[in-house]
């Protein structure tokens, strides 16, 4: 099985998609990158063609704009066919900071005993003042038991586990 792989949708926003995903390859961790595009006209498949000769890129044009929620099922429904384990999903103008795939790691290890459905991060704007509207508030209604840590939750980019998928589907 394959261990994790970054999700990322895009759609005409061709320069913040290269910023991501420079960000993805200098990861302190490494990680597989998919790239979902919802048929950009911008130049985005060209702009990639020099990261898809590297084994742990792949491009994939869903061929229409599926949207943001159609293009992240789009490739978690990819992922999951190639047997990935954990899907790191986020839109094109999230740049992780280099050590925020570790940072997941450790709080997936921190969390072995607990079973748990998604982890995400804390976002920040250019400025490092956090992103209020991206800070998950915890709901009854649709979540039963909830382990939040306030340094990895957010609603931009979250790490997802396959068993979790499984016991939904």
């Amino acid at each position: 099985m394959k261990e994790k792989v970054a999700i990322v949708v895009t759609y005409n926003r061709r320069d913040l998609l290269i910023e991501c995903v420079n960000a993805l390859l200098n990861q302190t961790e490494q990680v597989d990158i998919m790239v979902i595009d919802n048929a950009s006209t911008d130049g985005t498949e060209g702009a990639l063609q020099g990261y898809r000769d590297q084994k742990h890129v792949q491009y994939i044009n869903t061929g229409k704009n599926l949207g943001g929620a159609g293009g992240f099922n789009f490739g978690i429904r990819k992922a999951y066919e190639q047997g990935y384990k954990y899907f790191w999903i986020m839109d094109d103008d999230t740049i992780p900071a280099e050590n925020a795939l570790q940072e997941f790691s450790n709080a997936e290890k921190k969390l072995a005993e607990i079973e748990w459905g998604f982890l995400a991060s804390l976002v920040m704007w250019n400025d490092k003042e956090v992103c209020v509207m991206n800070y998950p508030v915890q709901h009854d209604e649709w979540c039963k038991q909830a382990y939040f840590m306030k340094d990895y939750f957010q609603l931009r980019a979250q790490v997802s586990y396959r068993a979790i998928l499984e016991e939904m589907s």
